[in-house]
């Protein structure tokens, strides 16, 4: 039991010092830890430390027992090391766990007291055991895995028991040192990397027994190296890869990159050691092209022995390669750099991986190596141009072996010219022209040099500044010279000229219009053919020759291009120079040699219409090989166009004039020629006119129609029949206006004569206008005494322009005629009666009636006065049979008995016998009549009556029937009654029913038949009847009367079924419709309207069904007429539910496309004839393929599957309506029940607002 001591301090722990029961003094801590029996607790972080021994667990503080084996032991205090390197409290104890079970008792504690204090004093007095020699070391070598890996060590003397003892590696010790037995200890290996062979040693009570070189750890091996290139700036890192690095840091690491240390080198695994890179560059040492070699140096120099070994990895990094960015001018400006050819521009180039020193960098400006290189950093450097030419060069970078390029990145500045020496040269050439000017580089960079486009016959290049030219021949002036250098080009514009050439004659000296060959003569035309060309300078043509052959420097031939003038100066140019002679040549005059109209035939035509615009072609010479500012003139005018042809031919579009035999003149370029006599303008032609007739006293306008009237107001002059025109006006070309002259006559001629120059101008035309015949319109005063001696006055049109000594009639004759105007003419009347025939001659001939008499009728505008009856004397009515004589008296009945001019009549009927008694009675014998009638006098065609003055007896009626009768008309009505006429021919009663007048036929004195006219019945009783005298329009002499046509019988509608859906057209037949369109209307039902209703006959009428439910309807037809009563139709209309049925008269009456029943094809070969039965009896046999039958139903052979969706695969005859079929089942009987939709059916005459909703189902049956 240790007993509580002072505290005392060791390594900044601190520790109590104990005794041992029975003990005195103080026991040494290290001397009870070596012997396995202290216990101790500290704490880094100033905790209070505390302390006790060993002790089982219980309450007693310091109890100290026996140890476990020694290898329990140290495997405990290992651990306790480990909990003390985390840096956490920790606590290290060997305590009643680690003893064995049978010493854990109180017996065992009791036994263990002497033998500890045994032992505790032996430490303390240090006693030593004697240590032999070590022999062997099992292993002798490890890998670097930590910890936990042990070895033995076999030797003699280590102990018959537990003894403590340290086993060291070289100066190491191990972490646990365990004694097995007298001959053999285990030593637990630390944390080491050593790369060479270590001396082991045991160290007991102080005393040191070793063997050297006895073990070894597991050399390290370096496999590969990641991240290979990295920045000439460095810093970033590269990870050495490999085996048996150790598994913690140690110093004796040394990374380094060719010949270059790491910045820093540490352990990061037991495979893995981490450099941080240093700066550098592409370097020669110990560098192959392909890259670096990374080294890894492990261990240290330790005297003789050699700690480190060197791992190497063969070319594994690289530094960046130099990158050029950019470069700035002078005044740190970017932009590609520029300078003069002579070189020393400096610039700064900027970029990366240029080194972190000085390195020797190396650049060069389009293959050129710099003046000059200043390193500044990594990114940038000074660089001075060496001179150069050229532009867009690159500029290159060498580092240490390593390049870089910014391509286009310089321009020397271009060569520049800025003066010639050498103005002038001779066209041979030879000469010398110094160019003068900047950049011309400070060495011969085989400039080319050139004056114009040809080039320097020698370039000599003599510095920067200055270069000559031996000059070429060659013509021209003020010529641009150029210098090239490389790409560049410089020009200097009106550097040189070459002599002007000089012209002194030429032959010959005058051409056609078209041109000719001429030879000119002169100097200075160039020593070779250099483009000399000649040209005659004129306003109109000339210009350069068309070809120009060079003969010799003083001479060439010209071909001289066409056109028109004289005294023209000729040039040679030679290059842009040009040598002149003036007033040196001149082209032929014109020459014209005939002229024609319209069509080459001088000798028939020679003649252009008067309104100008026709063509006339001019022959000639040297009219010019061009259109130029050539005119012709026809007589003194202008041509309205010129039209150049060719050299030989112009076209004059002719103005417009009259005349014979007018010259051409041409007018080319100021010089003339004319042809006289060659053409004449068209005689006029006259049409028509308009009007074609005019009054006898003319003052008219009269417009006449034609052509070749002129195109102005010349002095034309017109003549109608033998009378000439006033007042002549042209108005066009096709067009005179004249005032038509007083004359007579019948078609007579028109004559224009144009400037009344010769009578071969004068345009004539025959029978273009009439003058009118006389006219009366009236007579003045209208009437006059039957005694005569009125003057009348005869008013009309056409008399004459003079007094032509007029002949009157007015009945048998009229005195002391006399002419007036053209408009009137009088006479005194001789006595007469009537309206008699009046008439006046003017002329005895050139009128057009009345056998060519110029005559004005003027009948039946005169009458002289009377006859006026005023009473009838005697029996003022007669029976129908006539027979009685009445007298008529008045006044102006004739001054004699006018015979047969005199007419009595009672109505439209003349008296059976009449006489002229004086001129105030006449007697009239009274013929068969009826009716009431006028008395009527005529005298002469002069009529006057007494109205309604002499009836004759009344007509009696007694009866009328039958009072009914068809609607259709047709039937007879009897009027029955006396005083109907004794003869045949005599007004009848007329006889109206309703509105509607019935024809009358008379039978006799007693009988009138009429026929029934058309109508419709109307409400009771019916239509009213009127019967009326004849003559008399109003009254009815038989009230109470009314007709009553027979009412509407319905007899059949078709068709009787009907689908629901409307639109069908249903006709109604029966008798009785009425005979005229009544506007009737049909219901179905109760008062359902049909959409429209028609009626077509008396005996037919037809609607168009409105939708309708299913069922049975009444069919009701009812008249437009006010109050008609409906007619019901007994038969019916249905819409059945049973439609199968019914299926014949749906298909026979209603308007269907057909339908197709189709059946197997196994059943029936196509072609065959077969039956189809329809249910409900009805049954049609068709030849496949046919149309038959009353149901237009189409028998279809095809192939039918169990169901059909839709009959598409059929092949029908033309025009076939596949309907779409659904449901279609076939059985061995080969039934069919057939969905027909009778909506599809009827789709063609469906309402628009009707909705489909019918659809039934037929069975039929293929027998």
């Amino acid at each position: 039991r240790i007993q509580p001591g002072s505290l005392e301090q060791e390594g900044g722990r601190r520790w109590r010092r104990g005794v041992l029961p029975g003990m005195s003094g103080s026991v040494h801590r290290g001397a009870l830890r070596r012997l396995g029996l202290w216990r101790e607790t500290w704490d880094t972080e100033g905790e209070a430390p505390g302390e006790r021994g060993y002790s089982d667990q219980s309450t007693d503080p310091g109890v100290l027992g026996p140890s476990r084996s020694q290898e329990e032991a140290w495997s405990q205090h290992e651990a306790s090391s480990s909990a003390e390197s985390s840096g956490r409290s920790r606590r290290a104890e060997l305590g009643r766990s680690h003893l064995p079970a049978r010493s854990r008792g109180p017996m065992a504690r009791t036994a263990l007291g002497p033998v500890l204090g045994c032992l505790a004093l032996l430490a303390c007095l240090h006693v030593a055991w004697a240590v032999n020699d070590l022999t062997a070391v099992t292993p002798t070598n490890l890998p670097h895995k930590g910890s936990n890996l042990g070895i033995t060590v076999i030797g003699t003397n280590f102990g018959k028991t537990f003894s403590r003892h340290d086993i060291r590696l070289g100066g190491t010790a191990c972490t646990a040192s365990t004694w097995v037995s007298d001959t053999s200890m285990v030593g637990i290996v630390g944390n080491r990397l050593v790369t060479y062979q270590e001396t082991v040693a045991v160290t007991s009570v102080g005393q040191v027994k070793s063997l050297t070189k006895a073990f070894s750890y597991d050399s390290p091996v370096l496999l590969s190296v990641a991240g290979s290139n990295a920045p000439a700036t460095g810093g970033q890192t590269m990870t050495f890869s490999g085996l048996n690095f150790g598994t913690h840091s140690h110093t004796a690491f040394k990374g380094r990159i060719g010949g270059t240390a790491c910045v820093s080198t540490a352990w990061d695994t037991v495979s893995s050691i981490v450099c941080k890179l240093p700066a550098g560059v592409h370097s020669a040492s110990g560098e192959t092209s392909a890259g670096r070699a990374a080294v890894l140096t492990v261990g240290a120099e330790k005297g003789s022995n050699t700690l480190r070994k060197t791992l190497t990895f063969s070319q594994a990094f690289t530094y960046d390669a130099p990158v050029l960015k950019a470069s700035f001018d002078a005044s740190n400006t970017y932009r590609k750099g520029n300078g003069p050819a002579t070189g020393g521009t400096t610039i700064t180039l900027q970029g990366e991986n240029f080194g972190a020193q000085g390195y020797s960098s190396h650049i060069a400006v389009g293959g050129t190596t710099a003046q000059s290189v200043a390193w500044t950093s990594d990114t940038e450097l000074l660089v001075r141009v060496s001179p150069g030419i050229g532009s867009n060069r690159d500029l290159t970078i060498s580092v240490v072996g390593r390049v870089g390029t910014l391509a286009a990145q310089f321009d020397f500045d271009p060569p520049t010219l800025t003066a010639t020496v050498g103005y002038n040269g001779p066209a041979t050439g030879g000469s010398l022209l110094t160019f003068f000017g900047i950049n011309f580089g400070v060495v011969d960079f085989t400039s080319v040099a050139k004056v114009g486009v040809k080039m320097c016959a020698k370039t000599e290049w003599t510095s920067d500044s200055s270069v000559g030219c031996t000059l070429a021949d060659g013509v021209g002036k003020d010529m641009p010279a150029g210098l090239s250098l490389l790409s560049a080009t410089t020009t200097l514009s009106g550097a040189f000229s070459y002599d002007r050439p000089v012209v002194s004659g030429m032959s010959p000296t005058h051409s056609p219009a078209l041109g000719t060959v001429v030879t000119v003569f002169g100097a200075n035309f160039g020593a070779s053919a250099l483009g000399a060309a000649g040209a005659v300078v004129a306003t109109y043509g000339g210009g350069a020759c068309r070809s120009t052959e060079w003969k010799a420097d003083s001479q060439i031939r010209c071909v001289v291009a066409g056109g028109l003038g004289e005294k023209l100066p000729f040039t040679v140019s030679v290059g842009a120079q040009m040598g002149t002679l003036t007033q040196m040549f001149c082209y032929d005059a014109p020459v014209v040699q005939n002229a024609w109209a319209a069509f080459p035939d001088p000798l028939l035509h020679k003649n252009t219409p008067p309104a100008g615009g026709g063509g006339v072609t001019v022959i000639g010479r040297n009219f010019g090989d061009a259109a130029y500012s050539n005119t012709l003139r026809l007589g003194g005018s202008a041509c309205e166009t010129t039209t150049w042809q060719s050299d030989s031919q112009m076209i004059c579009q002719t103005p417009s004039g009259v005349g014979l035999g007018r010259g051409i003149t041409l007018s080319v370029v100021n010089r003339r020629a004319t042809l006289v006599n060659v053409i004449s303008y068209d005689r006029p032609v006259i049409t028509s006119l308009a009007p074609n007739n005019g009054p006898a006293m003319g003052a008219i306008d009269v417009t006449l129609l034609g052509k070749n009237f002129g195109a102005a107001q010349y002095t034309q002059a017109i003549q109608i029949g033998n009378a000439e025109a006033r007042s002549v006006r042209w108005v066009s070309d096709s067009s005179l206006l004249c005032q038509l002259p007083p004359n007579r006559g019948v078609d007579q001629q028109v004559l224009v004569d144009q400037m009344r120059l010769s009578p071969t101008l004068r345009g004539t035309a025959a029978a273009m206008i009439t003058y009118d015949d006389p006219h009366v319109f009236s007579m003045v005063p209208g009437n006059g005494p039957q005694t005569g001696g009125t003057t009348v006055t005869f008013l009309g049109v056409s008399f004459g322009a003079a007094d032509n000594q007029p002949t009157a009639v007015v009945g048998s004759a009229c005195d002391v005629p006399a002419w007036v105007s053209d408009s009137t003419v009088t006479c005194l009347t001789r006595p007469g009666f009537g309206k008699p025939s009046a008439t006046i001659d003017l002329a005895p001939t050139g009128c057009t009636k009345n056998g060519g008499v110029c005559r004005g009728v003027g009948t039946g505008l005169f009458a002289f006065d009377g006859p006026h009856p005023v009473a009838i004397a005697g029996k003022l009515n007669a029976p129908s049979t006539g027979g009685a004589v009445i007298t008529v008296t008045g006044s102006l009945f004739g001054q004699a008995d006018p015979g047969a001019s005199m007419t009595v009549a009672l109505g439209d009927t003349a008296c059976t016998t009449q006489a002229w008694v004086s001129s105030s009675s006449l007697t009239c014998g009274v013929g068969a009549g009826v009716g009431t009638r006028d008395v009527r006098v005529l005298l002469g065609g002069a009529e006057n009556k007494l109205s309604a003055a002499f009836s004759y007896d009344s007509g009696v009626f007694a009866g009328l029937a039958p009072l009914k009768g068809a609607a259709a008309g047709g039937g007879v009505l009897t009027l029955q009654g006396v005083n109907f006429g004794k003869v045949k021919g005599l007004e009848v009663p007329s006889v109206m029913i309703g509105s509607t007048k019935a024809a009358g036929t008379w039978q006799s004195d007693t009988v009138v038949l009429y026929t029934v006219p058309p109508g419709v019945k109307a409400a009771a009783p019916g239509l009213a009847v009127t019967v009326r005298q004849p003559g008399a329009t109003s009254g009815n002499a038989y009230p109470g009367a009314f007709f009553a046509y027979d009412a509407v019988q319905l007899t059949s509608i078709k068709p009787s079924v009907s689908d629901t859906v409307g639109g069908a057209i249903l006709t109604l037949t029966g008798v009785n419709f009425g005979g005229t369109d009544a506007s009737p209307m049909v219901f179905l039902g109760s008062g359902v309207e049909c959409l429209s209703t028609k009626w077509v006959s008396d005996a037919s009428t037809i609607c168009t069904t409105p939708p309708l439910s299913e069922g049975t309807y009444h069919v009701a037809w009812l008249s437009g007429v006010t109050n008609s009563k409906l007619a019901t139709l007994t038969a019916e209309l249905a819409t059945p539910t049973g439609l199968a049925a019914q299926l014949k008269d749906a298909l026979a009456y209603i308007a269907l496309p057909p339908a197709v029943l189709a059946f197997d094809r196994g059943e029936a070969a196509e072609g065959t004839t077969v039956d189809i039965v329809l249910e409900g009896g009805t049954s049609v046999s068709l030849a496949a393929g046919s149309f038959s039958g009353t149901g237009s139903v189409v028998v279809l052979l095809m192939a039918a599957p169990a169901s059909v969706g839709d009959a598409a695969t059929a092949k029908p005859a033309s025009k076939v309506v596949v309907l779409r079929f659904s449901g279609l089942r076939i059985d061995k009987t080969v039934e069919m029940t057939i969905p027909i939709d009778l909506t599809a059916l009827a789709a063609t005459r469906r309402s628009a607002l009707a909705a489909p909703t019918l659809g039934r189902s037929l069975a039929a049956t293929v027998a």
